[in-house]
């Protein structure tokens, strides 16, 4: 029986990957073959690893801690960060990055699960709650936030529209689709209007708070994959793109990392 429930979860994993990332290479996008292919085999191993750990989320994720926080100045210091995850999943997610990000001196970093087929109000006003906690818990002004898929859909309403610019010193989405995605239709709940908007010109600096997004052409959820794409109204460049990961597995990626760390170092 068990047997049979692996072989299931297999063929069905593989039909996704297959069905996905065909979409994006019919969707035009500038990824050659070889990327995608190379991202769609890195997407297969994530989801064997995510979909284990999705039900631990009330023990995984909550908060992860600097290593180098005592070798750096009051100064120095960035303030804490904010996790939030993307649609049907929940602060598990977090767990290769959060770390990883916490070795190279980000955070703390405190992770939040929400029921993201809500509506988009009700999504951002449980992200204006728990930014107030951390806020209070930390004695701080303003976090950063850095979130997946919807999450950055979320975190841009609360900016837009919840008084998050005031509370917000900067965020970095990854995967997000800013202009929707053509797989919105097969979402449910309040959360698919979120997914099938399409902000034609979805700028870097809304309210006054910096966006970057990091994305990828071989985005086989995000489709087509210049939906992530920001327009720079900042004074540096909005974006960093990768040709050759899932969108999964960008939660799993070391260059991933390095760019996140990299804009949440800047003043």
């Amino acid at each position: 029986m068990v047997g049979w429930l692996v072989a299931l979860l297999f063929a069905g994993t593989l039909l996704f990957i297959t069905v996905t990332f065909g979409a994006q290479a019919l969707s035009g996008t500038r990824a050659t073959w070889k990327h995608l292919l190379w991202a769609a085999l890195k997407e297969l191993l994530v989801l064997f690893v995510v979909t284990p750990v999705w039900p631990l989320f009330w023990l995984l994720g909550e908060v992860y801690r600097s290593t180098v926080e005592g070798e750096r100045t009051p100064e120095e210091r960035g303030p804490p960060v904010v996790l939030l995850h993307g649609y049907m999943m929940n602060r598990t997610n977090w767990i290769w990055l959060g770390p990883r990000l916490a070795r190279r001196g980000i955070g703390p970093l405190f992770g939040t699960s929400y029921f993201s087929p809500q509506s988009l109000d009700r999504s951002a006003a449980h992200l204006a709650r728990f930014v107030d906690d951390v806020r209070a818990r930390e004695g701080v002004e303003k976090v950063d936030i850095i979130a997946h898929s919807l999450g950055g859909v979320v975190a841009r309403y609360y900016v837009e529209h919840l008084d998050g610019a005031s509370k917000v010193r900067r965020v970095v989405t990854i995967a997000t689709p800013y202009r929707g995605t053509i797989w919105a239709w097969l979402a449910f709940g309040g959360a698919r209007s979120a997914l099938l908007r399409h902000e034609r010109e979805p700028g870097a600096n809304p309210g006054g708070v910096p966006f970057f997004s990091i994305w990828s052409r071989s985005d086989n959820i995000v489709v087509p994959s210049t939906s992530s794409e920001l327009t720079s109204d900042q004074g540096d460049n909005a974006d960093v793109v990768f040709d050759d990961i899932g969108h999964g597995a960008m939660l799993f990626s070391p260059r991933v990392a390095d760019a996140i760390a990299d804009r949440l170092r800047r003043g």
